[in-house]
């Protein structure tokens, strides 16, 4: 409520949080935690897992002059 009263956008906020709790959490946890659909947070937490392999894929795949990506993530 104190958040609404300055202005500022709580439900961006709480699904990001949420989202990136499905990457880090079993789906059962999470739904014993906030009370959500087991299918829901599955299907969260299969597209968190997708978006950060992909990220560190993309991160870790040659570039156009061959190198490993610059950041070496994962070295």
């Amino acid at each position: 409520m104190r958040l609404k009263q300055h202005g500022l956008p709580t439900i961006a906020a709480r699904n990001t949080a949420m989202f990136s709790m499905a990457g880090e959490l079993p789906p059962i946890i999470l739904s014993d935690l906030f009370g959500l659909h087991r299918n829901t947070v599955t299907q969260w937490a299969a597209l968190a897992q997708d978006s950060w392999s992909g990220y560190l894929a993309a991160l870790m795949s040659p570039d156009l002059d061959g190198d490993a990506g610059e950041r070496g993530v994962l070295e």
